[in-house]
């Protein structure tokens, strides 16, 4: 066996790493689990919106921060590429948070 690669040993079943991704909870086979989802959706979307706060945030900070950076003797050669790398932050997170409250509040509406 090649990937057998055991974690640990539960009641004579050897459990490899890749298996604890796979293995289903107890709640997701008996279907009861309305609750917990709706909490956990909820959670979701208070970080999807923690995430969107933070990328308009970037945009906010960049044009306080740029010209400290532009001081910096190292990076006043390269400022453009500073200034991409910190507009892509923005927009990847601003972009990551929308669509995860999108996708958690269509989740929600589905229950």
């Amino acid at each position: 066996m090649l990937f057998a690669n055991p974690v640990f040993q539960y009641s004579n079943i050897p459990i490899f790493r890749w298996q604890l991704f796979l293995r289903p909870t107890i709640g997701e086979l008996s279907g009861l689990n309305t609750d917990n989802d709706k909490t956990k959706i909820h959670l979701q979307l208070v970080w999807g919106a923690l995430l969107l706060l933070a990328g308009v945030g970037v945009f906010f900070r960049i044009p306080q921060v740029m010209p400290q950076i532009k001081e910096i003797p190292t990076f006043s050669s390269i400022i453009g590429f500073i200034y991409f790398c910190f507009y892509l932050l923005g927009v990847l997170l601003i972009v990551g948070g929308a669509r995860k409250i999108y996708d958690n509040l269509k989740k929600l509406r589905e229950l």
